[in-house]
């Protein structure tokens, strides 16, 4: 555990991950019995950074093709309009802090 403390200690705060996985999933496969709504539809996008070590997912809500349109203001549609898209190769950008917590770069 100590090990893993200096080693994110010793991390850049901004880094890049590349997306190497987008999957639709029920919310209750990614929260289990604390999903809110079990069977709702979301998008689990999994990034790496293999020169770093790190692999970790993201889950969004997922607006299935007959909404037709991503609402703007949600994560999704901020990860759109960021990144110009988001398909699996995508660079996005990512905050680390030094207790090893994530948070994607939106804006």
């Amino acid at each position: 555990m100590e090990y893993a403390k200096e080693h994110i200690k010793e991390m850049p705060e901004l880094i890049k991950v590349v997306v190497v996985g987008l999957d639709i999933v029920k919310s209750k496969d990614v929260y289990g019995d604390k999903a809110t709504n079990p069977e709702k539809e979301v998008l689990n996008i999994v990034c790496e950074n293999a020169e770093l070590g790190i692999k970790l997912s993201e889950t969004v809500n997922y607006y299935p093709a007959e909404n037709k349109k991503v609402p703007a203001n949600s994560k999704l549609g901020k990860l759109i309009t960021k990144y110009s898209g988001l398909k699996i190769g995508s660079v996005i950008s990512l905050i680390l802090n030094k207790e090893g917590f994530y948070k994607l770069v939106l804006a």
